[in-house]
């Protein structure tokens, strides 16, 4: 219902509902009782807060217990409110219904940027004016002087949050992504796919491609947005039944003040982290990843599965360690060169270990017991047996060497 209140969504890993619901209720009543003192006593007293429920397995609903308000407007930082426990946020939904996936494309797009045409003024439909919604307004004027590519649409099922490989309604909440992304681009250049920077650039990586809906290749090309602004928008559709889905356009922001100069300085550092022309872009919500879930899994048999949290941090972050630039078969590089290896402390079994292998990296693996055969026969590998936490890297222990014989 335009102007009516919205509710907002987080997802979560399957079993972790009730911890988030205890966390996201714990940061509403501690932002009442701080909105209260500060309101001089005042009478505002009323409770506010919110109300958490699970309709999904992964997947938790909030709405405040105030009616007539918004969710996040109960929350610290409203819209980037950004729980631990939490993979992904769409903020500030609204619900949508139809029997169609053309009417709900149709219904998304006029309940959050007040146009079923993409033409930017408010929508009219089925003969009657539909009231304008003043935050719709408001996204239909931000959205319309976004740059070019943008936006990321993302598509979502129930099925998702539990990791199912094929899950129940994907194939129609992609349908109807197309849909929204086809409406959209009609009216905002911010759907629409970026000029390419040159002639080997495909364009289209991590924007909105022809179908409307995010799908990229696994690697980040950088912030190629026209104006080279880092801005983006994500607008996520989470399809809650064949003829029901809840909507959120947002912009993306980033999760921690001043995190993206922080990060930008250590991508300025040739020693650091190898990283994308926009690693310095962490938003939230997630721009790059529907739902928040990284595709971790490797086929190659790893001595653990710990390796998945590893790459998941990696994949969220948009930063990795550098490969070896060595050719084949050559030695790797003395241990004293920070710039070639990769420290992994408490290594056993060698899960870290065999998925930074993988990635190209030589790595120093400390722990008082041994790696997986395989990694410990490996040239690149150089297992050193010990305290993990007592460890000193070779290159500090000769910069301290060389302090002394000055």
């Amino acid at each position: 219902m335009p102007g009516g209140p919205r509710p907002s969504y987080y997802t979560c890993r399957h079993t972790y509902e009730e911890t988030l619901m205890d966390e996201i209720e714990r940061a509403a009543a501690l932002e009442a009782a701080a909105t209260s003192a500060s309101s001089d006593g005042g009478g505002g007293g009323g409770g506010g807060g919110v109300r958490c429920t699970s309709p999904y397995p992964g997947l938790v609903r909030v709405v405040s217990r105030d009616d007539g308000g918004d969710a996040t407007s109960c929350l610290p930082l409203g819209s980037r409110h950004d729980p631990v426990y939490a993979l992904q946020t769409l903020p500030d939904a609204v619900i949508v219904e139809s029997e169609s996936i053309k009417g709900l494309a149709r219904e998304a797009a006029r309940a959050l940027l007040g146009s079923s045409s993409g033409d930017g003024g408010p929508a009219s439909g089925g003969g009657g004016i539909v009231a304008e919604d003043g935050r719709a307004a408001s996204d239909r004027s931000d959205l319309r002087r976004a740059p070019r590519g943008s936006l990321s649409i993302h598509a979502l099922v129930p099925g998702m949050l539990r990791g199912q490989p094929d899950p129940v309604m994907k194939r129609r909440a992609d349908r109807v992504a197309d849909e929204i992304g086809a409406i959209v681009r009609r009216g905002y250049a911010a759907a629409r796919a970026p000029p390419k920077k040159n002639q080997d650039v495909d364009a289209t990586k991590h924007h909105v491609k022809a179908g409307g809906h995010a799908k990229r290749d696994g690697h980040d090309d950088g912030n190629d947005t026209e104006e080279g602004t880092g801005e983006r928008w994500v607008l996520q559709l989470l399809l809650l039944s064949p003829e029901v889905a809840a909507a959120s356009l947002t912009r993306c922001e980033s999760p921690w003040p001043d995190a993206a100069a922080a990060a930008a300085a250590i991508a300025d550092d040739s020693d650091s982290l190898a990283a994308s022309d926009d690693a310095s872009f962490m938003s939230w919500p997630n721009w790059d990843l529907p739902g928040g879930l990284a595709n971790v899994d490797i086929v190659e048999r790893m001595p653990s599965s710990a390796y998945r949290k590893l790459l998941e941090a990696f994949r969220c972050l948009r930063r990795r360690p550098p490969p070896l630039s060595i050719p084949p078969y050559a030695p790797p590089p003395p241990m004293t060169d920070p710039s070639s290896w990769v420290v992994d402390l408490g290594a056993c079994p060698g899960g870290w270990t065999a998925a930074l292998r993988l990635m190209g990296c030589a790595v120093i693996a400390v722990d008082r017991t041994a790696l997986d055969v395989d990694l410990m026969e490996d040239e690149c590998v150089k297992f050193v047996k010990g305290d993990a936490f007592a460890f000193e890297p070779p290159w500090v222990q000769r910069r301290a060497d060389d302090d002394r014989g000055r």
